[in-house]
């Protein structure tokens, strides 16, 4: 087995952004500023600096200033926590639609979830060599943030295609009529006794495995 060769820093830069470019970060339903902020920071950390896509948010992201109606005002607890990443936020989508507006354009649809799929991760991932494979036996595929990074930047299948990552609310996760119009679950192998994360968290350890995935000369 050949091993993984680093790639310089330059060229990994340039191969995140590109892949970066084509994964849509979705958040349903978010219901706290700070937490778009944190999620906007997270992407900033990991190079991922584009496409943040609100779907149905429970608060208003941009505020219209009061000398300037046609001028946005970030939100502040979403402005202080986003900390040096507020041109994301400037930049992030507002959607009401998941049909069209989220997955119009995105090839892939992946919908992250904690439920009771990271009790089944361990075989689907054995059996889910592929995706094209893992939906020949008709059951929605399930993996972890590490396997599909590197089915993204690796397989023939995800070349030059939009894709999707949507995460859910806070409390409750994506509901099931969401996840049924999901291609895939991504799911983090947590401790089952404890599964918890919060929204920026689930979203930061996705990004890492993205970023890690393009570093190595072996998965490009």
């Amino acid at each position: 087995m050949m091993p993984q060769v680093l790639v310089a820093p330059t060229t990994a830069a340039a191969a995140a952004s590109s892949i970066s470019s084509r994964i849509h970060t979705v958040l349903c339903r978010t219901s706290k500023p700070e937490n778009a902020g944190s999620v906007a920071r997270s992407l900033r950390a990991m190079g991922m600096s584009g496409n943040l896509i609100l779907l149905s948010p429970q608060f208003e992201l941009f505020r219209r200033g009061r000398t300037n109606p046609r001028s946005k005002n970030i939100h502040p607890r979403a402005k202080k926590t986003a900390s040096g990443a507020v041109d994301i936020l400037r930049r992030t989508r507002i959607v009401e639609r998941w049909d069209g507006d989220v997955i119009g354009d995105c090839s892939f649809v992946v919908g992250a979830t904690s439920r009771p799929l990271t009790e089944n991760l361990e075989r689907q991932i054995e059996s889910s060599a592929s995706h094209e494979n893992a939906c020949m036996n008709n059951e929605t595929p399930i993996y972890s943030p590490r396997e599909y990074a590197n089915m993204i930047v690796s397989d023939d299948a995800y070349r030059d295609k939009n894709i999707a990552v949507v995460f859910g609310p806070e409390h409750g996760g994506l509901s099931d009529d969401e996840l049924d119009k999901c291609h895939a679950y991504l799911t983090i192998p947590t401790n089952p006794e404890f599964p918890s994360l919060n929204l920026a968290m689930a979203v930061q350890i996705w990004a890492y495995e993205v970023r890690m995935a393009t570093m190595y000369a072996g998965s490009l």
